[in-house]
């Protein structure tokens, strides 16, 4: 294989995914297109930074309790026979509130400060989702960053295989684990040599936890015991023994002896519930009463609420009380909304920064009768904190926590909160840029998205579709969970086709991004069926020459092309750009866009010279009409480089992109994306023609990692193509 041949394999694929356009399929690390089928992968090698989290554990809590259920994580290195700790998954269960979490991240923190974890995964809410993403993110550590491979359940495969060899000591933490549905789904991940003679996972979880490596472990929290591995241990976890409740409430109250009047009789009256027990540690503690005092006040708010028509249980009624006592010291309504607010997300992690949100100020401030401040909110000693002092929260540096327990009581469903909370999250979403796709930040707005989407039903379709559930759709292909991507899609669609009918703009890209997304799960057949259902409703409704028929027949031709039918693909283009010319003008940005299309599956069908045929005349058309620095034509001018260098022409490709950088330098400046992304393809070629470009692609390399980030498709294509050139000419 000649140096052109590889070459082409090195083209960022047409250059259209820089442009703000989707970008086609990953293999193996690399771009590629149709036009170049090699698929040789190059490791980037860098020191990882072990120890590493992906994940981060719950903040500590002010006084945790020593259980004697939980001695084996509190001791890892205990070797009593009583308390064997060497299974390969342990699964804590429990009822919500009696301090299943707080074990487990005790746990973990124990093995970090003795150095026995290599890698931590703490996945809150474990979903198919979350657990995904989680796994993904660990490949991409573990691999350095250097699979490009946008698909998380490919990443995940690529964890897994890696998680059953690996000599490093890793520990994967499945916070609540609350349906096993969700993640059942999770069986194809398995090696196949893992499976029954059925093809199916003998047990449901056994393909989720990699337990067939010794340096490896697994801890489940959960409210009911799931399926097991063989040799998982279940740790049962229920209320404190009398003993633990003395201890947890005198280190709670330091020991002061007036405050424990009466201790052991409130720890009766409260169950020696571990949750009931903190809550009024925080109340008795704040306000400086004693145990004995406490519990009047707790009988008698009970009483209070039965005679309105109230009944609470023992967890409801601590909660009440430091409910009450926060909306005493927070004036106007504050902690009252707030805590409405944290009900109806998800109390696993929900962002800082969704609470000061100016929708939600201004929510805050309108039922408050005056302005409220962010600082107001979660400044020091903010309503934020007191909610976290009167432990009816957990507040961390980015993330709010709360107890389901403790979210039930404002749990409402009012419209009104459940739009403040979708337009906070929605305007909390960081931009769209695949540096972003699937930070820390970014997950967890997704998981509060989705439990909002799950709580509040029809309530975000009032009056329209509310912007966050599109939001989530796309962060969720962004993140390659396209297949989840795919399954939200088409909810959103029937249930936009019964609000809003079928003409509604959302309905409409409701379908399309399913059908996109069905394509990038694997399902091709479905992209292309769903494509051509859409292109059959839009010639029905608007005829061939409306846009939004135009744009569902180009969506239709690019997967075809994409399925490896690149001449049908070719041919439906050429139907495109005629129309689009008939209807537009040839000069119209809709028919270059056409014609660009076709240039690529018809250069993809019959080889570079039918690209470059279609390109010049493009570059002609584009050049009178919008000029020759117009973005447009430099695009086009880009991609018939490209072409031009596929046709063996390396040399002549390098100099048309030397020209057309320094057209894009000046017109956007060094630092703009679409620079980066000419820079590589002109280094490409220079390196095709025989060039030493090893320095400039070092540098190419440190400003797409300064300036899109380590993980950005470019970034890594730039990483490879350098690993490549660099052992080509040493």
């Amino acid at each position: 294989m000649s140096d052109v041949d590889l070459a082409a394999g090195f083209v960022l694929a047409g250059q259209d995914w820089g442009r703000g356009v989707e970008p086609p399929a990953l293999h193996h690390g690399r771009w590629l297109d149709a036009a170049s089928r090699d698929t040789r992968e190059y490791s980037w090698r860098t020191p990882i930074p072990w120890p590493c989290r992906v994940g981060v554990p719950p903040a500590e809590v002010r006084c945790h309790q020593h259980r004697e259920a939980t001695f084996a994580l509190d001791e890892p290195r205990n070797r009593d026979r009583r308390y064997e700790t060497t299974g390969p998954v342990h699964v804590l269960v429990g009822p919500s509130g009696v301090g299943k979490t707080q074990a487990a991240s005790r746990y973990v923190r124990t093995l970090e400060k003795a150095g026995e974890i290599d890698l931590l995964i703490w996945v809150p809410g474990a979903t198919r989702e979350a657990v995904l993403s989680a796994y993904a993110e660990a490949a991409d550590l573990v691999e350095r960053g250097t699979s490009a491979i946008g698909d998380a359940e490919a990443r995940a495969a690529r964890f897994l295989s890696w998680a059953r060899d690996t000599h490093k000591r890793w520990f994967i933490v499945l916070d609540d684990l609350a349906d096993l549905d969700d993640l059942t789904d999770l069986g194809h991940l398995a090696d196949p040599a893992e499976l029954g003679g059925s093809g199916v996972p003998v047990d449901p979880l056994a393909d989720l936890w990699p337990t067939g490596n010794p340096n490896g472990r697994v801890l489940v929290t959960a409210r009911v015991a799931p399926p097991l591995p063989v040799g998982a241990h279940v740790i049962e976890l229920g209320p404190f023994r009398p003993v633990e409740s003395y201890e947890f409430l005198a280190a709670s109250l330091l020991d002061e002896a007036e405050l424990l009047d009466e201790y052991a009789e409130l720890a009766a009256d409260l169950g020696h519930h571990p949750l009931s027990l903190a809550q009024a540690a925080a109340y008795i503690r704040d306000q400086r009463v004693t145990c004995h005092d406490y519990r009047k006040l707790l009988a008698a708010a009970t009483r209070e609420r039965a005679a309105a028509g109230t009944v609470m249980g023992t967890t409801a009624g601590t909660v009440a009380l430091c409910a009450d006592l926060a909306d005493e010291q927070v004036p106007d309504g504050v902690a009252r909304m707030l805590r409405q607010l944290v009900a109806h997300l998800d109390g696993r992690g929900i962002p800082l920064a969704v609470f000061t949100q100016p929708v939600v100020l201004h929510h805050l401030g309108r039922a408050a009768g005056r302005p409220v401040s962010a600082e107001e909110v979660a400044g020091a000693s903010g309503a934020l904190d007191v909610l976290h002092r009167l432990g009816l929260i957990t507040r961390g540096e980015h993330l709010v926590q709360a107890a389901e327990a403790t979210r039930a009581m404002d749990l409402s469903g009012d419209p009104l909160v459940v739009h403040v909370a979708a337009e906070a999250l929605t305007t909390a979403w960081p931009p769209e840029d695949p540096a972003n796709h699937d930070d820390a930040l970014t997950r967890s707005l997704r998981q509060n998205a989705i439990l909002l989407r799950d709580l509040a039903g029809e309530t975000l379709w009032t009056p329209d579709c509310h912007l966050l559930l599109l939001r989530l759709g796309e962060s969720l292909g962004a993140a390659g969970l396209a297949r989840a991507a795919a399954v939200h899609f088409g909810q959103l669609a029937r249930l936009s086709l019964r609000h809003l009918g079928a003409g509604h703009d959302r309905t409409v890209t409701s379908m399309t991004r399913e059908a996109h997304w069905r394509g990038e799960s694997g399902d091709v057949a479905g992209a292309l069926d769903g494509f051509a259902r859409l292109l059959t409703d839009r010639l029905r409704t608007f005829g061939a020459d409306h846009p939004s028929t135009l744009d569902a027949w180009s969506r239709l031709a690019e997967w075809q092309g994409r399925s490896g039918d690149a001449r049908e693909a070719a041919e439906q283009y050429a139907v495109i750009a005629g129309q689009c010319a008939r209807i537009h003008g040839v000069d119209h940005p809709e028919t270059l866009r056409a014609g660009q299309g076709l240039a690529r599956w018809a250069g993809t069908a019959r080889g570079p010279w039918a690209a470059e045929r279609v390109l010049a005349s493009l570059v002609s058309t584009a050049t009178r009409a919008l000029g020759p620095l117009h973005s447009h034509t430099l695009d086009i001018r880009h991609d018939l480089a490209n072409w031009h260098g596929r046709s063996g022409h390396a040399s002549s490709a390098a100099r048309s992109l030397r020209v057309l950088l320094d057209a894009r330098v000046r017109e956007l400046g060094p630092q703009n994306p679409v620079v980066l992304l000419t820079r590589h393809d002109l280094l490409n070629w220079r390196a095709a023609a025989g060039e030493e470009v090893k320095d400039e692609y070092e540098r190419l390399v440190f400003d797409a990692r300064y300036l899109l980030g380590p993980g950005h498709p470019q970034t890594l294509a730039a990483r490879e193509a350098l690993e490549f050139w660099g052992e080509r000419s040493s």
